[in-house]
């Protein structure tokens, strides 16, 4: 017979959780869930903000681009039919547009444009103002042979609010923007465009990038990040008499303002300069390029951006064609500017005038409002000049 010890068995502690810990596990889940839910919450929101900010930048940069290209009288006609036919940015047909006169200066107005999914509501003012330029002056301009360009001298101004949309998609809440001094520009290219038929076209693409810039993210973190894009300006340089009359292109004239690799006073710092020239035209036999003194700049920053500036220009040309130009010499003395032009049947003719003039343009100061379809609260607002007919 087996004799029972004592103290051999032992008593299990079978006792569970109590009703007032269970509850209090839930209280501490609930409150950590909410708060992820919340910053997960904000976190989205942030996204989609910044990705309506790019959709927006977008819209108004096709715009300007569009308003750049085109004379007045087809802007006109474009904003007072819309459709599917529109030229300056694709359309489904659903969207409402108007013109409106008001003497020189327009409003006009696109609603209901669908960008990835959201609809905005677009008003663009232009309103006229002359401007007085310093030009070297270029012989022998004929009305009826010769198409003229001249760039605008803010042109880089759309560079900014770029970087500040990019820093937005890295999740920038903060209320720091950059300045010149944070962008450097990589490279511009002029790039000219002659087709068979003598129709002209300049674009100018600005390569820029935003080094180590300090962001705010909705968690207070502040990481450095680097941001990198382009901006690109479009226009159609022709005068119109040219194909009225039935005559040949025989000269172009591209009046431009250098980009600097040392400039200061607002204006961003550009490493690399070139001009690109494609001709297709066999009646085209002259293209003069025409460097300008820069508006913007007072004469020391002028002189400090002559003293480094250095330009490329590459010609592929199906004809022979005469190249003149005031590259090889400063804007603010008689020394000499570094310069280089590539390509074959092209032949540098250097500048043979080196006189000034002052004319007055009638410019156009563009204004592109962006705001949500319904809503009169402006979203974005992108600001320029053009010297459309």
């Amino acid at each position: 017979m087996r004799k029972a010890t004592k103290g051999r068995c032992k008593k299990l502690n079978n006792k569970g959780l109590s009703l007032v810990e269970v509850l209090a596990a839930m209280l501490i889940l609930s409150v950590v869930s909410i708060v992820f839910l919340r910053s997960f919450s904000y976190s989205m929101q942030v996204n989609q903000k910044a990705k309506r900010s790019q959709d927006e930048l977008h819209l108004a940069q096709s715009l300007m681009e569009g308003i750049k290209a085109y004379d007045k009288a087809t802007l006109d006609t474009e904003f007072a039919s819309g459709g599917t036919s529109f030229k300056l940015y694709p359309l489904s047909g659903s969207e409402t547009t108007s013109s409106t006169s008001n003497g020189e200066g327009r409003t006009y107005t696109l609603n209901g444009v669908t960008v990835e999914g959201e609809s905005y509501d677009v008003k663009i003012e232009m309103t006229p103002t002359t401007k007085t330029a310093q030009l070297v002056k270029a012989p022998g301009v004929n009305k009826y042979t010769d198409a003229f360009f001249k760039q605008e001298v803010d042109e880089q101004s759309g560079i900014l609010p770029a970087v500040s949309s990019l820093l937005s998609a890295q999740g920038h809440v903060g209320s720091a923007t950059p300045d010149a001094d944070d962008v450097k520009i990589t490279k511009r290219e002029i790039e000219v465009t002659i087709d068979t038929d003598g129709n002209v076209t300049v674009t100018s693409t600005y390569s820029f990038t935003a080094s180590d810039f300090e962001i705010t993210k909705a968690d207070g973190t502040k990481p450095k990040v680097t941001v990198s894009g382009s901006l690109t300006e479009s226009y159609n340089c022709n005068d119109m008499s040219t194909a009225v009359a039935g005559a040949d292109l025989k000269g172009l004239y591209l009046y431009y303002y250098p980009a600097y690799k040392d400039t200061g006073n607002g204006l961003i710092d550009c490493e690399e300069d070139d001009i690109i020239i494609n001709n297709d035209c066999t009646s085209l036999e002259n293209v003069h390029i025409i460097k300008q003194k820069s508006s913007i700049l007072g004469p020391a920053y002028l002189s400090s951006g002559e003293s480094t500036y250095s330009v490329e220009v590459d010609v592929t040309t199906g004809s022979p064609l005469k190249l003149y130009h005031n590259l090889g010499k400063r804007l603010t003395s008689e020394d000499a500017c570094s310069y280089t032009i590539s390509g074959t049947d092209v032949t540098d003719m250097g500048a043979p005038w080196a006189e000034e003039a002052t004319v007055t343009v009638l410019l156009y100061d563009v204004d592109i409002q962006i705001m949500q379809s319904g809503s009169s609260e402006v979203e974005y607002e992108l600001k320029g000049s053009t010297n459309v007919k």
